[in-house]
């Protein structure tokens, strides 16, 4: 299993460490790469594990989301035609990774803001945003697209994902 890692502060000066049992790479988006052995991996350089939940909220418009306790029905039937409609040429609702990750489980590695900012804005995200941008390394530099989602439909989007992940 490879880790990623990021610094910078956005994806143009971001260095990004592929950590393997025998050697690390680090890379940056100016197309300059290092072949460095864990030993000698900069110390600045910190390990994000695109496994590992995070707190981060990404960047873009949505700081704060509000969710209820329990999952709006409604609005995740009203997710899911939104994800058939414009996320599953890409990605499925399990792990399986089509040309993106499989979105099983992503309601509890990711925060709403997180996930919102990435489907309202995944140039931004994964410039941005050093978890955005390990998983872009991770899933070999294919950028995901800006479907042009409305605010109500990501939010029916963020309910089916969270739907999809009852009882993980």
């Amino acid at each position: 299993m490879a880790i990623y890692s990021c610094t910078g502060q956005s994806a143009d000066e971001a260095a990004v460490a592929v950590l393997e049992p025998e050697n690390t790479t680090v890379a940056s988006a100016q197309d300059t790469s290092a072949n460095l052995t864990e030993k000698n991996l900069p110390e600045s350089l910190p390990v994000i594990n695109t496994d590992e939940p995070s707190d981060s909220k990404g960047t873009g418009k949505y700081k704060e989301v509000q969710i209820g306790k329990t999952i709006d029905n409604a609005l995740a039937r009203k997710g899911e035609q939104v994800f058939k409609l414009s996320c599953a040429a890409c990605h499925t609702s399990t792990s399986t990774t089509l040309v993106g990750p499989g979105l099983k489980g992503i309601t509890k590695k990711r925060t709403p803001a997180w996930i919102m900012n990435m489907i309202n804005d995944p140039e931004r995200m994964t410039k941005e945003d050093p978890v955005a941008a390990a998983l872009l390394k991770k899933h070999n530099q294919v950028q995901m697209t800006n479907q042009h989602v409305t605010d109500k439909d990501t939010r029916a989007l963020l309910e089916f994902l969270r739907k999809n992940d009852e009882g993980n």
